[in-house]
């Protein structure tokens, strides 16, 4: 009868899925509870997405813009700024309102950086400039400018949004 006691508690406990000495609210039920959990497949991690932004003069009436000159992106995500026609041209983040923490986020961000939050001259047509957008900067709306064509307006926008 003792034998048969015993198997139907072994049972239970397989049945539950709980390894043989695991009694329910036991220490060992609980390390069993984390050796699952830690075993449980978690969702893949959504990859990085590129966006391109051209740098484009319009000629015909003087305009320089961003184009998209609104880009809505994940931390993680890559801004691919493109040099199409207009050069040079350069990639600023409006550092007015950054907290210290968020503005050397940016700052390492930007490869070849040039002094404050501004990225290099990109001298010609077809020139790409790459910035990944940092983890540690917090969801909001930043803007971007064109240092060379500021007189021009040359403006974006740039919404980061929860990963």
């Amino acid at each position: 009868m003792l034998f048969h006691l015993r198997f139907a508690a072994l049972a239970a406990l397989l049945t539950a899925g709980l390894a043989p000495g695991a009694v329910p609210g036991s220490r060992l039920e609980a390390q069993e509870r984390t050796r699952s959990a830690r075993q449980t497949p978690r969702p893949a991690a959504r990859p990085a997405r590129t966006f391109t932004v051209a740098l484009r003069e319009e000629r015909r009436n003087d305009v320089y813009r961003f184009v998209p000159a609104a880009v809505t992106a994940r931390p993680g995500d890559h801004l691919r700024f493109r040099v199409e026609s207009g050069a040079p041209h350069s990639i600023v983040i409006r550092d007015e309102g950054l907290e210290p923490r968020v503005r050397q986020a940016w700052a390492a961000a930007l490869r070849g950086r040039v002094g404050g939050l501004s990225g290099p001259l990109l001298p010609e047509t077809g020139t790409t400039y790459e910035v990944t957008v940092p983890a540690a900067v917090p969801p909001g709306r930043y803007r971007f400018y064109c240092l060379v064509h500021r007189a021009y307006a040359m403006d974006g926008t740039l919404q980061v949004v929860a990963p």
